[in-house]
């Protein structure tokens, strides 16, 4: 059987992975020179550094994609927080969203929310009334609530205003890349439970230590090079060949035909259909009714430190998330990297470099003070205008299931059926379950 699979992302990747481990033969092409899809990192000229095309925090629920870094022998390209702890800024006080060891898992996720000091008292209580709900429902709860949107449902179940602000959000907008009014119930709730509740690690997390192409790209590459895959970089795929509802092969965008028996293809919901022949394309076509939304990076160096921690979370203010990249990346630099990441970035995605930079340099000035005595040296805006796809209310009918009506064909990735919002996570299980589906299809010729 030859199987090809098209993108070399996270989940193409882990899929060339997987299969090759279990000594499964297969071609991997990728339109670009390098891997890793859209998470990658560049040597940026003027900071002679390399730079990631966004910030990325892993949290311990993320247990496929850990496990992924596991077998391509990345896992120490991550640093693990060994108890969560987030310093969350609102109005000029500082307090840290910690979590606790106690012998009853349950009883420090309690204890955390009720020192949560930038909630009132009855706000914390009716925040642990709504998270022991969420922590008791069931999938078929979660997919009568697939149409109604995230807040609303908060809104229904007692939580206020800055209870959303300055909790709810704090987590659902880096993770969901939207605003909550824009996000289904039943996955804005998903995210909540494994990601809070679950199990106690699953509430810590972990950053990258290197940039995001080592992690992934290059760890993936080096552990396919043991193997009898086939990687193939700057190629792109022009069409899928089908015959007789079957697949046939691809056509590449130089004309170059390339037989198999199986094709997987990873691209993103909006270009799927680029690929698929006209007369098939009626079943993919619910694709196109999912949207994406843009991340904005802005990396700043300065002349001096001032800035302590590994990161931070500012609310009320543009910067939402910002990363001390240098102590993260432990680095030798006598300049300090500052990373602002933007989620649900539609205010930012057109404004010009100028302007952006005026404001966040005035922002951080006012935040800590100290940087005011500290020269910006380099300054950096990157711009993913397609870095996710949104999770809108009614999303879960949308998303592709993994097996389609072409025989041979099946479509992976992080917007592809699942429980997950756009994530890494969500491309590795998506590739798990593309060779479940596989396995099943072609179990005596593989």
């Amino acid at each position: 059987m030859k199987i090809i699979i098209i993108g070399g992302g996270v989940s193409g990747l882990a899929i060339s992975c997987k299969l090759a481990k279990e000594k499964i033969d297969n071609i991997l092409i990728e339109k670009r020179p390098f891997l890793g899809g859209r998470a990658y990192s560049f040597f940026d000229k003027n900071s002679k550094e390399e730079i990631d095309n966004g910030q990325h925090i892993i949290v311990g629920a993320c247990k496929e994609f850990i496990n992924f870094l596991y077998e391509i022998n990345a896992i120490e390209k991550i640093s693990f927080e060994k108890k969560l702890r987030i310093p969350v800024l609102n109005k000029n006080k500082l307090v840290n969203l910690r979590s606790h060891n106690f012998p009853i898992n349950i009883l420090g996720k309690v204890f955390s929310i009720l020192e949560y000091k930038h909630l009132k008292l009855r706000e914390r209580i009716s925040l642990l009334k709504t998270l022991y709900k969420i922590s008791k429902m069931k999938p078929k709860d979660l997919k009568e609530l697939d149409n109604e949107n995230f807040y609303n449902w908060l809104k229904n179940n007692n939580q206020s205003k800055n209870t959303i602000d300055c909790f709810w959000e704090l987590f659902a907008i880096p993770a969901l890349n939207d605003e909550i009014k824009n996000v289904s119930a039943s996955i804005g709730i998903r995210l909540f439970q494994v990601a809070f509740i679950e199990s106690d690690i699953n509430a810590n997390f972990a950053i990258p230590n290197v940039g995001l192409t080592k992690l992934l790209g290059d760890s993936a590459e080096n552990f396919l090079k043991n193997t009898n895959t086939k990687i193939i970089k700057n190629q792109e795929i022009k069409s899928i060949i089908v015959k007789n509802d079957k697949i046939s092969g691809v056509i590449t965008k130089d004309d170059r035909k390339i037989k198999s028996d199986i094709v997987i293809s990873t691209l993103p919901p909006n270009q799927i259909l680029d690929i698929i022949p006209k007369n098939h394309q009626s079943y993919f076509k619910k694709s196109k009714e999912i949207n994406m939304a843009p991340i904005v990076g802005i990396h700043l160096w300065f002349e001096n430190y001032f800035f302590d921690e590994k990161f931070m979370v500012v609310l009320g203010s543009p910067i939402q998330w910002i990363f001390n990249d240098s102590k993260i990346k432990n680095s030798s630099s006598s300049f300090q990297h500052i990373v602002i990441s933007l989620s649900n970035a539609w205010e930012w995605k057109n404004k010009p470099k100028k302007i952006i930079k005026e404001i966040f340099l005035s922002e951080i000035n006012k935040l800590f003070p100290k940087s005011k005595k500290s020269k910006l040296i380099n300054f950096s805006v990157i711009k993913m205008l397609n870095a996710t796809f949104r999770c809108q209310p009614g999303i879960q009918k949308i998303r592709s299931k993994n097996r389609t009506k072409i025989k041979g064909l099946y479509i992976s990735g992080d917007w592809a059926e699942s429980e997950w919002p756009s994530t890494m996570e969500a491309a590795v299980i998506s590739a798990k379950n593309t060779i479940l589906d596989i396995k099943k299809d072609f179990a005596n010729k593989l």
